[in-house]
Protein backbone atom coordinates (compact mmCIF):
# COMPACT_ATOMS: atom_id res chain seq x y z
CA UNK A 1 0.00 0.00 0.00
CA UNK A 2 1.90 3.11 -1.56
CA UNK A 3 1.49 6.26 0.35
CA UNK A 4 0.75 9.55 -1.57
CA UNK A 5 1.50 13.15 0.19
CA UNK A 6 -0.77 15.97 -0.82
CA UNK A 7 0.96 19.42 0.46
CA UNK A 8 -0.73 22.39 -0.14
CA UNK A 9 1.22 25.38 -1.61
CA UNK A 10 -1.76 27.84 -1.12
CA UNK A 11 -4.43 27.90 1.01
CA UNK A 12 -7.31 24.99 0.50
CA UNK A 13 -10.66 25.60 -0.66
CA UNK A 14 -12.95 22.60 -0.12
CA UNK A 15 -16.11 24.56 -0.40
CA UNK A 16 -18.91 23.47 2.14
CA UNK A 17 -22.10 23.92 -0.21
CA UNK A 18 -23.25 27.19 0.18
CA UNK A 19 -23.96 29.70 -2.89
CA UNK A 20 -20.60 30.99 -4.47
CA UNK A 21 -21.43 33.06 -7.37
CA UNK A 22 -19.53 35.34 -10.47
CA UNK A 23 -21.38 38.52 -7.63
CA UNK A 24 -19.54 41.63 -5.92
CA UNK A 25 -19.53 40.77 -2.06
CA UNK A 26 -19.69 37.02 -2.66
CA UNK A 27 -18.09 34.54 0.35
CA UNK A 28 -16.44 31.10 -0.31
CA UNK A 29 -16.04 29.49 2.48
CA UNK A 30 -13.64 25.89 3.16
CA UNK A 31 -14.86 23.25 5.21
CA UNK A 32 -12.59 22.15 8.25
CA UNK A 33 -11.15 19.56 6.36
CA UNK A 34 -11.46 17.32 3.17
CA UNK A 35 -13.99 14.75 2.78
CA UNK A 36 -12.24 11.35 1.62
CA UNK A 37 -14.07 12.11 -2.00
CA UNK A 38 -12.42 14.95 -2.74
CA UNK A 39 -8.57 13.39 -2.18
CA UNK A 40 -9.77 10.02 -3.98
CA UNK A 41 -11.71 11.58 -6.77
CA UNK A 42 -8.25 13.81 -7.63
CA UNK A 43 -6.00 10.79 -7.15
CA UNK A 44 -8.15 9.35 -9.13
CA UNK A 45 -7.55 11.87 -12.06
CA UNK A 46 -4.09 12.61 -11.66
CA UNK A 47 -3.73 8.79 -12.31
CA UNK A 48 -5.73 9.19 -15.40
CA UNK A 49 -4.14 11.74 -17.09
CA UNK A 50 -2.02 11.05 -20.07
CA UNK A 51 1.18 12.88 -21.60
CA UNK A 52 -0.65 15.55 -22.90
CA UNK A 53 -2.31 16.37 -19.19
CA UNK A 54 -5.68 15.26 -20.46
CA UNK A 55 -7.81 12.76 -19.09
CA UNK A 56 -7.64 9.51 -20.95
CA UNK A 57 -11.39 8.69 -21.31
CA UNK A 58 -9.79 4.53 -22.17
CA UNK A 59 -8.86 3.97 -18.17
CA UNK A 60 -12.09 5.67 -16.87
CA UNK A 61 -12.79 1.80 -15.22
CA UNK A 62 -9.42 1.57 -14.22
CA UNK A 63 -9.07 4.55 -12.27
CA UNK A 64 -12.58 4.02 -10.28
CA UNK A 65 -10.92 0.96 -8.84
CA UNK A 66 -8.42 2.26 -7.05
CA UNK A 67 -8.86 2.28 -3.65
CA UNK A 68 -7.71 5.17 -1.24
CA UNK A 69 -7.57 5.06 1.84
CA UNK A 70 -7.79 8.94 3.78
CA UNK A 71 -7.15 11.38 4.31
CA UNK A 72 -5.00 12.18 7.35
CA UNK A 73 -3.58 14.87 8.51
CA UNK A 74 0.48 15.01 8.72
CA UNK A 75 3.59 16.76 9.59
CA UNK A 76 6.60 16.65 7.86
CA UNK A 77 9.81 17.06 8.05
CA UNK A 78 12.38 19.70 6.44
CA UNK A 79 12.95 17.23 3.62
CA UNK A 80 9.38 16.80 3.04
CA UNK A 81 8.88 13.00 4.62
CA UNK A 82 5.77 12.16 6.65
CA UNK A 83 7.35 13.15 10.91
CA UNK A 84 4.14 12.42 12.35
CA UNK A 85 0.25 11.42 11.91
CA UNK A 86 -2.49 13.04 13.37
CA UNK A 87 -6.13 12.13 13.81
CA UNK A 88 -9.49 12.99 15.11
CA UNK A 89 -10.18 12.66 18.70
CA UNK A 90 -11.92 9.56 19.80
CA UNK A 91 -15.45 10.25 20.66
CA UNK A 92 -14.94 8.17 24.09
CA UNK A 93 -12.48 10.61 25.43
CA UNK A 94 -13.52 13.68 27.67
CA UNK A 95 -10.76 15.83 28.43
CA UNK A 96 -11.31 17.97 31.60
CA UNK A 97 -8.39 20.36 33.45
CA UNK A 98 -5.47 18.24 35.55
CA UNK A 99 -4.27 20.72 38.02
CA UNK A 100 -2.89 20.42 41.26
CA UNK A 101 -5.95 21.03 43.11
CA UNK A 102 -8.27 18.62 41.22
CA UNK A 103 -5.65 15.87 40.28
CA UNK A 104 -3.01 15.56 42.82
CA UNK A 105 -0.45 16.96 40.23
CA UNK A 106 2.83 17.34 43.01
CA UNK A 107 4.86 19.00 40.77
CA UNK A 108 5.23 21.14 37.06
CA UNK A 109 7.16 18.82 34.69
CA UNK A 110 9.10 19.82 31.76
CA UNK A 111 8.73 23.85 33.04
CA UNK A 112 5.17 23.85 31.81
CA UNK A 113 2.53 25.51 33.32
CA UNK A 114 -0.05 23.51 35.19
CA UNK A 115 -2.56 24.71 32.77
CA UNK A 116 -1.17 22.92 29.97
CA UNK A 117 -2.19 19.27 31.52
CA UNK A 118 -5.07 17.47 30.55
CA UNK A 119 -6.73 15.01 32.32
CA UNK A 120 -7.83 12.71 29.92
CA UNK A 121 -11.25 10.51 31.30
CA UNK A 122 -12.95 7.76 29.34
CA UNK A 123 -16.03 7.01 28.05
CA UNK A 124 -17.59 3.40 28.34
CA UNK A 125 -20.85 1.51 28.04
CA UNK A 126 -23.34 1.48 31.10
CA UNK A 127 -25.80 -0.42 32.00
CA UNK A 128 -28.75 1.63 33.92
CA UNK A 129 -30.00 1.32 37.52
CA UNK A 130 -33.01 -0.60 37.75
CA UNK A 131 -36.07 1.55 37.19
CA UNK A 132 -34.34 3.69 34.52
CA UNK A 133 -35.57 3.80 30.77
CA UNK A 134 -33.87 4.86 27.37
CA UNK A 135 -35.32 5.32 23.61
CA UNK A 136 -31.89 3.99 22.54
CA UNK A 137 -32.87 0.51 19.79
CA UNK A 138 -31.38 -2.16 19.95
CA UNK A 139 -30.77 -2.70 23.33
CA UNK A 140 -27.99 -0.39 22.81
CA UNK A 141 -26.20 0.54 25.94
CA UNK A 142 -25.57 4.47 26.98
CA UNK A 143 -21.62 5.24 26.66
CA UNK A 144 -20.57 8.02 29.28
CA UNK A 145 -18.85 8.35 32.82
CA UNK A 146 -19.21 5.81 35.42
CA UNK A 147 -19.69 8.39 38.03
CA UNK A 148 -20.46 12.00 37.98
CA UNK A 149 -17.73 14.67 37.27
CA UNK A 150 -18.77 18.50 38.29
CA UNK A 151 -16.09 19.90 35.85
CA UNK A 152 -16.53 21.26 33.07
CA UNK A 153 -14.56 20.49 29.61
CA UNK A 154 -11.71 22.11 28.49
CA UNK A 155 -11.98 24.87 26.18
CA UNK A 156 -9.60 24.84 23.34
CA UNK A 157 -9.15 21.33 23.00
CA UNK A 158 -6.52 19.93 20.64
CA UNK A 159 -8.91 19.14 17.08
CA UNK A 160 -6.36 16.69 16.06
CA UNK A 161 -4.47 13.88 18.66
CA UNK A 162 -1.32 12.66 18.03
CA UNK A 163 -0.52 9.22 16.85
CA UNK A 164 1.51 8.58 19.87
CA UNK A 165 -1.49 9.60 21.94
CA UNK A 166 -3.73 7.72 19.63
CA UNK A 167 -2.02 4.62 19.83
CA UNK A 168 -1.88 4.77 23.78
CA UNK A 169 -5.53 5.17 23.79
CA UNK A 170 -6.01 2.09 21.46
CA UNK A 171 -4.48 -0.50 23.83
CA UNK A 172 -4.06 1.22 26.64
CA UNK A 173 -7.35 3.14 27.97
CA UNK A 174 -6.67 4.27 31.04
CA UNK A 175 -9.01 3.35 33.99
CA UNK A 176 -10.72 6.39 35.67
CA UNK A 177 -8.76 6.54 38.78
CA UNK A 178 -6.18 5.39 40.41
CA UNK A 179 -6.03 4.64 43.93
CA UNK A 180 -4.46 7.47 45.24
CA UNK A 181 -6.84 9.43 43.44
CA UNK A 182 -4.77 10.71 40.69
CA UNK A 183 -6.57 10.34 36.94
CA UNK A 184 -3.88 7.40 35.67
CA UNK A 185 -3.12 9.30 32.20
CA UNK A 186 -2.48 12.81 32.87
CA UNK A 187 -0.98 14.63 29.12
CA UNK A 188 0.15 18.06 28.14
CA UNK A 189 -1.35 19.67 25.66
CA UNK A 190 1.21 20.13 22.98
CA UNK A 191 2.07 16.17 23.54
CA UNK A 192 -1.95 15.06 23.22
CA UNK A 193 -2.47 17.26 19.57
CA UNK A 194 -2.40 20.58 17.52
CA UNK A 195 -5.18 22.10 16.08
CA UNK A 196 -4.46 21.28 12.65
CA UNK A 197 -4.77 23.48 9.36
CA UNK A 198 -6.16 27.05 10.46
CA UNK A 199 -8.58 29.30 8.02
CA UNK A 200 -7.55 32.19 6.39
CA UNK A 201 -9.64 34.60 4.66
CA UNK A 202 -7.92 36.47 1.60
CA UNK A 203 -9.85 39.26 0.03
CA UNK A 204 -9.85 39.70 -3.91
CA UNK A 205 -10.86 41.83 -7.16
CA UNK A 206 -12.76 40.92 -10.00
CA UNK A 207 -10.19 40.61 -13.08
CA UNK A 208 -10.86 41.67 -16.48
CA UNK A 209 -10.35 39.24 -19.06
CA UNK A 210 -9.01 41.17 -22.04
CA UNK A 211 -6.16 43.38 -19.90
CA UNK A 212 -5.82 41.02 -16.88
CA UNK A 213 -5.88 43.83 -14.75
CA UNK A 214 -8.43 45.02 -11.73
CA UNK A 215 -11.98 45.71 -12.37
CA UNK A 216 -11.89 48.81 -9.82
CA UNK A 217 -14.45 50.49 -11.71
CA UNK A 218 -17.49 48.29 -10.64
CA UNK A 219 -15.88 47.26 -7.33
CA UNK A 220 -16.23 43.53 -7.74
CA UNK A 221 -14.94 42.20 -4.51
CA UNK A 222 -15.37 38.92 -3.39
CA UNK A 223 -13.65 36.58 -0.49
CA UNK A 224 -12.54 32.91 0.10
CA UNK A 225 -11.59 31.57 3.26
CA UNK A 226 -9.27 28.43 3.27
CA UNK A 227 -7.47 26.37 5.15
CA UNK A 228 -3.60 27.02 5.74
CA UNK A 229 -1.70 24.25 6.26
CA UNK A 230 1.12 25.19 8.68
CA UNK A 231 1.06 24.93 12.67
CA UNK A 232 2.11 27.75 14.59
CA UNK A 233 4.66 26.73 17.51
CA UNK A 234 3.71 27.81 21.01
CA UNK A 235 5.64 29.68 23.78
CA UNK A 236 9.70 29.92 23.01
CA UNK A 237 8.48 28.24 19.40
CA UNK A 238 6.00 30.62 18.42
CA UNK A 239 8.10 31.63 15.19
CA UNK A 240 8.42 27.78 14.23
CA UNK A 241 5.69 26.74 12.34
CA UNK A 242 5.66 22.99 11.27
CA UNK A 243 4.64 21.97 7.70
CA UNK A 244 1.45 20.03 7.61
CA UNK A 245 -0.11 18.28 5.07
CA UNK A 246 -2.75 15.14 3.42
CA UNK A 247 -1.65 11.81 3.61
CA UNK A 248 -3.51 8.97 1.66
CA UNK A 249 -3.03 5.31 1.27
CA UNK A 250 -3.41 3.48 -2.46
CA UNK A 251 -4.26 0.06 -3.40
CA UNK A 252 -3.39 -1.72 -6.38
CA UNK A 253 -1.71 -0.67 -9.56
CA UNK A 254 -1.25 3.75 -9.46
CA UNK A 255 -1.57 3.93 -13.31
CA UNK A 256 0.07 7.23 -14.15
CA UNK A 257 -0.03 8.73 -10.86
CA UNK A 258 3.14 10.97 -10.35
CA UNK A 259 4.15 13.61 -8.35
CA UNK A 260 4.26 17.38 -9.17
CA UNK A 261 1.90 20.41 -8.76
CA UNK A 262 -1.53 19.98 -9.62
CA UNK A 263 -5.13 22.01 -9.35
CA UNK A 264 -7.05 20.87 -6.33
CA UNK A 265 -10.69 21.84 -4.53
CA UNK A 266 -12.02 25.41 -5.22
CA UNK A 267 -9.81 28.01 -7.36
CA UNK A 268 -7.73 25.07 -8.29
CA UNK A 269 -5.28 26.19 -5.59
CA UNK A 270 -2.23 23.99 -6.02
CA UNK A 271 -1.04 21.37 -3.85
CA UNK A 272 2.15 18.95 -4.44
CA UNK A 273 2.06 15.09 -4.91
CA UNK A 274 4.91 13.25 -3.43
CA UNK A 275 5.31 9.66 -2.82
CA UNK A 276 6.32 8.92 0.74
CA UNK A 277 8.91 6.32 1.90
CA UNK A 278 6.53 5.67 5.27
CA UNK A 279 3.81 3.21 5.17
CA UNK A 280 0.61 3.97 7.36
CA UNK A 281 0.98 3.73 11.06
CA UNK A 282 1.42 0.00 12.17
CA UNK A 283 -0.98 -1.90 14.33
CA UNK A 284 0.23 -2.11 18.08
CA UNK A 285 2.14 -6.16 18.62
CA UNK A 286 -0.04 -6.47 21.30
CA UNK A 287 -3.30 -6.00 20.39
CA UNK A 288 -4.80 -8.58 18.43
CA UNK A 289 -3.94 -11.18 21.47
CA UNK A 290 -5.83 -8.35 23.79
CA UNK A 291 -8.44 -8.36 21.65
CA UNK A 292 -8.52 -12.13 21.65
CA UNK A 293 -8.79 -12.75 24.99
CA UNK A 294 -11.28 -10.44 26.07
CA UNK A 295 -13.65 -11.36 22.79
CA UNK A 296 -14.04 -7.28 23.01
CA UNK A 297 -13.31 -4.39 20.85
CA UNK A 298 -13.69 -1.03 20.03
CA UNK A 299 -13.51 0.42 16.16
CA UNK A 300 -12.96 3.71 15.82
CA UNK A 301 -13.51 5.97 12.72
CA UNK A 302 -10.11 7.26 11.02
CA UNK A 303 -12.41 9.04 7.92
CA UNK A 304 -16.15 9.47 7.94
CA UNK A 305 -18.31 6.64 7.64
CA UNK A 306 -21.83 5.54 5.50
CA UNK A 307 -24.11 3.34 6.72
CA UNK A 308 -27.25 2.61 4.95
CA UNK A 309 -28.83 2.90 8.55
CA UNK A 310 -27.17 6.41 9.62
CA UNK A 311 -25.45 5.39 12.45
CA UNK A 312 -25.62 1.54 12.27
CA UNK A 313 -23.70 -0.18 10.60
CA UNK A 314 -24.51 -2.94 8.80
CA UNK A 315 -21.65 -4.48 6.59
CA UNK A 316 -19.55 -4.59 9.94
CA UNK A 317 -21.27 -7.24 11.38
CA UNK A 318 -21.63 -9.61 9.13
CA UNK A 319 -19.50 -13.01 9.86
CA UNK A 320 -15.90 -12.83 9.08
CA UNK A 321 -13.08 -14.79 9.57
CA UNK A 322 -15.39 -17.15 11.36
CA UNK A 323 -15.86 -14.18 13.95
CA UNK A 324 -19.78 -12.47 14.74
CA UNK A 325 -19.52 -8.98 15.89
CA UNK A 326 -22.24 -7.78 18.03
CA UNK A 327 -22.87 -4.27 18.64
CA UNK A 328 -22.66 -3.34 22.23
CA UNK A 329 -22.40 0.57 22.34
CA UNK A 330 -21.43 3.66 20.04
CA UNK A 331 -19.78 7.09 20.73
CA UNK A 332 -20.22 9.69 18.24
CA UNK A 333 -21.17 13.37 17.61
CA UNK A 334 -23.25 14.96 15.43
CA UNK A 335 -23.85 13.78 11.76
CA UNK A 336 -21.95 15.06 8.50
CA UNK A 337 -23.53 15.75 5.26
CA UNK A 338 -21.55 15.32 2.00
CA UNK A 339 -22.78 15.61 -1.42
CA UNK A 340 -20.89 16.94 -4.38
CA UNK A 341 -21.05 16.17 -8.33
CA UNK A 342 -20.81 13.19 -10.56
CA UNK A 343 -19.13 14.05 -13.51
CA UNK A 344 -19.85 10.86 -15.34
CA UNK A 345 -23.66 11.15 -15.15
CA UNK A 346 -23.20 14.82 -15.08
CA UNK A 347 -25.48 15.86 -11.83
CA UNK A 348 -25.51 16.44 -8.51
CA UNK A 349 -24.98 13.89 -6.06
CA UNK A 350 -27.81 12.82 -3.89
CA UNK A 351 -26.67 14.35 -0.01
CA UNK A 352 -25.92 11.70 2.21
CA UNK A 353 -25.33 11.76 6.37
CA UNK A 354 -22.35 10.62 7.60
CA UNK A 355 -20.97 9.16 10.75
CA UNK A 356 -18.21 11.72 11.61
CA UNK A 357 -13.95 10.36 12.05
CA UNK A 358 -13.87 10.10 15.72
CA UNK A 359 -17.03 7.80 15.92
CA UNK A 360 -16.31 4.65 18.38
CA UNK A 361 -17.93 1.20 18.01
CA UNK A 362 -18.41 -0.71 21.06
CA UNK A 363 -17.84 -4.63 19.58
CA UNK A 364 -18.44 -7.96 21.23
CA UNK A 365 -16.98 -10.61 19.26
CA UNK A 366 -17.73 -14.14 18.79
CA UNK A 367 -15.26 -16.87 17.68
CA UNK A 368 -12.27 -18.33 18.96
CA UNK A 369 -9.25 -16.98 20.20
CA UNK A 370 -7.23 -17.19 16.75
CA UNK A 371 -10.07 -16.24 14.61
CA UNK A 372 -10.37 -13.03 16.93
CA UNK A 373 -6.97 -12.53 15.83
CA UNK A 374 -6.85 -12.57 11.95
CA UNK A 375 -10.33 -10.53 12.11
CA UNK A 376 -8.19 -7.66 14.23
CA UNK A 377 -5.80 -7.90 11.93
CA UNK A 378 -7.90 -7.97 8.75
CA UNK A 379 -9.89 -4.83 10.15
CA UNK A 380 -6.84 -2.37 10.78
CA UNK A 381 -7.15 0.54 8.63
CA UNK A 382 -9.92 -1.35 6.94
CA UNK A 383 -12.96 0.81 5.33
CA UNK A 384 -16.33 -0.44 7.25
CA UNK A 385 -18.78 1.48 5.21
CA UNK A 386 -21.84 -0.08 4.05
CA UNK A 387 -21.01 0.38 0.27
CA UNK A 388 -18.44 -1.27 -1.67
CA UNK A 389 -17.74 2.41 -3.87
CA UNK A 390 -17.70 3.98 -0.58
CA UNK A 391 -15.11 1.97 0.88
CA UNK A 392 -13.32 2.06 -2.05
CA UNK A 393 -13.16 5.65 -1.84
CA UNK A 394 -12.30 6.13 1.70
CA UNK A 395 -15.08 6.28 3.37
CA UNK A 396 -14.91 4.67 6.96
CA UNK A 397 -11.53 3.90 7.44
CA UNK A 398 -10.86 2.29 11.10
CA UNK A 399 -8.51 1.69 13.46
CA UNK A 400 -8.90 -1.04 15.97
CA UNK A 401 -8.70 -0.75 19.84
CA UNK A 402 -9.14 -2.71 22.86
CA UNK A 403 -12.04 -3.39 25.46
CA UNK A 404 -12.67 -5.38 28.16
CA UNK A 405 -15.85 -5.43 27.59
CA UNK A 406 -16.76 -4.46 31.50
CA UNK A 407 -20.33 -3.05 31.92
CA UNK A 408 -20.65 -1.13 35.29
CA UNK A 409 -23.67 0.08 36.41
CA UNK A 410 -24.70 3.88 36.13
CA UNK A 411 -23.87 5.59 39.31
CA UNK A 412 -27.28 7.42 40.36
CA UNK A 413 -27.28 10.79 41.61
CA UNK A 414 -28.43 8.94 45.19
CA UNK A 415 -25.04 7.16 45.69
CA UNK A 416 -22.91 10.16 44.79
CA UNK A 417 -24.62 11.71 47.83
CA UNK A 418 -23.87 8.85 49.77
CA UNK A 419 -20.04 9.41 48.67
Amino acid sequence: MDVWIIEPRDPLIVRDGRPFGAYPGARAYSLDFPYPSTTTGALRTRAGLGPDGRFQERLLEQVKKLCVRGPLLVALDRAGEIDQWFVAPPADALLLDATPETDAVASVEGGASASDWIAVKRLIPLRLPDGVVTDLVDELLPVGLKERDPRKPIGGAPRYWSWDAYVRWLSDPPDEAAPDGAWTWRVRRPELGISGPVQEMRTHVKILPHTLTADVESGALFQTRGLEFTEPGEGRALSRARRLALAVAVDGDPLNLAGGPAPLGGERRLVGWKKSAKSVPAMPADLPEKIAKSGHARLLLLTPAHFRQGWRPSWLLDVRENVRPTLRAIALRRYETVSGWDFARRREKPSRRLAPAGTVLFLRLEGKEADIRRWVQTMWFAAISDEADDCCAGFGVVAVGFWDGAVPVMASAAEEGRR
